[in-house]
């Protein structure tokens, strides 16, 4: 189970925002950020508490920040911090920033040049996504939510899995999974019809649409 995350009010005044990143679900918003203090750049997903809705969204941002925290591997985004504002209108989690955007993106760009990947590129990215979410499964932890905007690219190209908001631990992966999350297109058959599911559908998804079908789809 999640452990309860410790709040750092003061951490909001050691960032500086340099521009938006991407928004998420309602009131969050993808910042990318600056540490004056080490003089590094970070991303900042901070959500605003002003709402039910965004209030919900927190619980989200939370999850994420808590399962983050347990976790270390090299293809999933790292959690430096996570604080509330002095006022606890909003809170925020404070993860590597990917100077590569994610690989929706990618997508989108080569889409509107009519340029294909190289088959090469694709499997490299497959890979290392599939390191990151190995990863996940051994530590009993669902991801539930893999989508080409959820797996983040460095100035290496080296992908990191991010957006663990719908994650879900479990104790033996053959267990029956229920509750629908995520978007539809990048769902397994049994969650697409609203059956229970175990840790296979991550597997469907990403060889699936996630990871390979939405970057061949112009093939």
């Amino acid at each position: 189970s999640f452990q309860p995350i410790k709040l750092h009010r003061q951490m909001s005044q050691n960032y500086q925002v340099l521009g938006i990143i991407d928004r998420g679900r309602p009131g969050v918003v993808i910042y990318k950020v600056v540490d004056n203090a080490q003089a590094r750049i970070f991303a900042m997903k901070k959500v605003c508490l002003d709402s039910e809705e965004e209030t919900r969204s927190r619980s989200f941002v939370e999850r994420e920040a808590k399962l983050l925290q347990r976790l270390s591997c090299s293809h999933l985004v790292w959690c430096y911090a996570a604080f509330a504002n002095e006022d606890c209108t909003t809170f925020s989690i404070v993860t590597d920033y990917c100077e590569g955007g994610n690989l929706a993106k990618h997508i989108a760009c080569r889409k509107m040049t009519n340029e294909i990947f190289d088959e090469d590129e694709i499997m490299h990215w497959f890979v290392q996504a599939t390191l990151g979410l190995n990863y996940l499964h051994n530590n009993g932890i669902l991801h539930r939510d893999l989508r080409p905007s959820n797996v983040n690219l460095t100035n290496r190209n080296v992908a990191k899995l991010c957006d663990f908001g719908f994650s879900k631990c479990v104790d033996n992966f053959l267990d029956l999974i229920n509750g629908v999350v995520g978007l539809p297109f990048y769902q397994s058959p049994e969650a697409c019809n609203f059956n229970a599911y175990t840790s296979k559908c991550d597997v469907w998804v990403s060889v699936m649409s996630c990871l390979t079908g939405d970057v061949m789809s112009d093939r």
